[in-house]
């Protein structure tokens, strides 16, 4: 239990160290601008972070009126409309670099709705004890697809970026493109949070359900996925702001900004 505590208290002081870093950059870029899809989807990204807030509270039975597993239940719920802010937004990246594909929307789409589907489906069988007695049918499909869908599209991603900063001259004079942005910040997100995801599913797949090292990772993953994309928008507004072209920029009329 003190493990557990101490991984909410670690992640939940990360998050809102970071809001404390960028709350002006958002109020500049996205409060004070008209509502846009990306302001929703931020809002989906970065607020995710109230659920560690509400199941450190349910953990310490601190809920008044709601068991520890009712309010773990909320927090899943929450995180599963934090899961739709992350998956859209990467794969709309994805969706953009390649101009918008038909092939890669069908693609990304389809494993987007599978994703949170299982996620959806997981909500119910969340449980702060005695997780392994909660039959889950298939409990790591969630993992396993949303594994797929991150390393696939890192590695689309990364390819085709790599590509156009090849044919548009030395590296260090595209340091400012939204190419290199792109490129940067998704390499980031996959060192950091896929790592959590892949090490995640390896204990799920060789370990008992609620593992403790499968718990402690996952207490990690959503927390950061979630402050991870938050700035990956963050950077795309300042970015349009600075340099960019909306009307010819394909990341840029994909809705993102």
């Amino acid at each position: 239990m003190f493990m557990r505590f101490s991984a909410q208290f670690s992640t939940i002081t990360l998050l809102w160290y970071d809001y404390s870093l960028t709350w002006t950059r958002e109020v500049k870029h996205f409060w004070m601008k008209p509502f846009k899809l990306s302001t929703a989807l931020y809002i989906l990204c970065r607020y995710g972070m109230v659920a560690n807030v509400l199941y450190t509270l349910a953990l310490a039975n601190k809920l008044p009126l709601m068991s520890c597993d009712a309010g773990y239940r909320i927090c899943s719920i929450l995180s599963v409309l934090g899961r739709i802010g992350i998956i859209t937004v990467w794969g709309a990246r994805t969706y953009a670099v390649f101009n918008r594909s038909k092939i890669i929307l069908i693609v990304f789409g389809t494993l987007g709705v599978i994703v949170i589907v299982f996620a959806v489906m997981h909500v119910p069988y969340v449980s702060c004890s005695n997780p392994s007695n909660r039959k889950e049918p298939a409990p790591n499909l969630l993992s396993i697809f949303t594994v797929i869908y991150e390393i696939v599209s890192a590695i689309l991603v990364s390819v085709r970026s790599m590509q156009t900063l090849k044919f548009g001259g030395p590296w260090r004079m595209q340091q400012k493109s939204l190419t290199f942005l792109v490129l940067r910040e998704g390499l980031l997100y996959f060192g950091f949070i896929s790592s959590f995801l892949i090490l995640s599913l390896i204990f799920q797949l060789q370990g008992k359900p609620g593992n403790f090292m499968h718990r402690l990772l996952n207490a990690y993953t959503m927390p950061l996925s979630g402050l991870m994309t938050a700035r990956f928008l963050l950077h795309l507004k300042e970015w349009d702001q600075h340099i960019s072209n909306p009307e010819t920029d394909p990341l840029l009329q994909s809705g993102l900004s």
